[in-house]
């Protein structure tokens, strides 16, 4: 799965859809490469138009990696399933085929 996240200001509320596409299929998109940071410190977006929460880290990655057209991203908590350890499994085995395939990885050290 990859991630389309949407267009919108920096206030703007987060919105992304989750498009799955095969691997060696996929268009062009990034990977981000970013610290989880706390797990019970969270943040709500909105994902194929449902609410969905993601680490504040990767909500302000996404934040500032948004653009003014839709943009195409790799983020492992929301387009791994994070609730199947089977899916969870199986996609951490292909993580450096995700990354490699991106044709450019984003990196997020946080806010400060």
């Amino acid at each position: 799965r990859l991630l389309r996240l949407l267009p919108g200001e920096f206030d703007d509320p987060v919105e992304c859809q989750l498009i799955t596409y095969e691997l060696n299929k996929a268009p062009d998109y990034e990977p981000i490469s970013y610290a989880w940071g706390d797990l019970t410190d969270t943040c709500e977006i909105i994902c194929n138009r449902l609410p969905h929460f993601i680490t504040i880290n990767l909500f302000q990655a996404l934040r500032r990696f948004r653009r003014m057209q839709p943009r195409l991203l790799w983020a492992d908590n929301i387009c791994i399933d994070q609730k199947s350890n089977l899916e969870k499994n199986h996609q951490v085995a292909f993580m450096k085929e995700i990354y490699e395939h991106g044709y450019r990885t984003l990196v997020w050290l946080g806010e400060e």
